[in-house]
């Protein structure tokens, strides 16, 4: 018996042509989107204290909700320069006590939650005693630091902090213009404990710079006891 032969291939390319008509078609029917511009590289960020700081009457038209007396832009500018040099000198003791732990092997450590300068002064009296150059630096910096009106600026800085973490908003002083729109504007001022009022720029530079100097005093011992 003679097998019988199919003519497919002529079949299969009649089919693959039509696949390649509705492909070409289906391709003419898509509407190409331009791609969206591709955005500029975003500039390194470059922290700066001297710009301007915001002049006090517009934030008294700003919103507060939920009776909240936070003005927020500004609020969140102090909140976080005020927990930076705070948390600068707290994370300074911390390697302090650490340098004094390690250099004697001690197995017996002071709880982490239990740190402080006081912790750090009492270690370093224990023997063997190590001498501690920052300590002046630190006493004073911090003198007055459980009363109502501390001289020491650290001490000052902390009560800040502790204000807007506890009361949620530091005492402010605003002034509206007089004499039109033209006229000079004085800015926002804040109220420090045992200072009175201070422009904010200004008095954070000085703390700011004051920290570096302490924290490095602290570091240098550090360093010192613990090579």
């Amino acid at each position: 018996m003679t097998p019988t032969l199919t003519p497919t291939r002529g079949r299969e390319a009649l089919n693959l042509s039509g696949i390649v008509s509705r492909l070409l078609q289906w391709l003419r029917g898509i509407q190409w989107k331009p791609r969206p511009p591709v955005a500029s590289p975003l500039q390194p960020f470059q922290p700066t204290l001297s710009r301007q700081w915001p002049v006090g009457p517009p934030y008294m038209t700003l919103t507060i909700r939920d009776k909240n007396s936070r003005l927020v832009g500004e609020e969140m500018a102090l909140d976080g320069a005020l927990v930076g040099i705070a948390s600068a000198f707290d994370a300074a003791v911390a390697g302090l006590i650490g340098a004094i732990e390690v250099s004697r092997g001690t197995t017996n450590l002071i709880p982490v939650h239990q740190y402080s300068w006081q912790a750090a002064k009492g270690l370093a009296r224990q023997a063997p005693a190590v001498t501690l150059a920052c300590a002046t630096a630190v006493d004073a910096a911090l003198l007055g630091a459980n009363t109502a009106a501390p001289s020491g600026w650290l001490a000052q800085v902390r009560q800040l902090r502790n204000r807007v973490a506890h009361q949620n908003t530091l005492i402010r002083h605003f002034f509206r213009t007089v004499g039109g729109p033209g006229a000079p504007q004085q800015p926002s001022q804040i109220d420090v404990p045992g200072r009175g009022k201070e422009d904010p720029l200004p008095y954070l530079q000085a703390q700011l710079v004051a920290s570096r100097s302490l924290c490095a005093d602290i570091l240098k011992d550090s360093d010192i006891i613990n090579p």
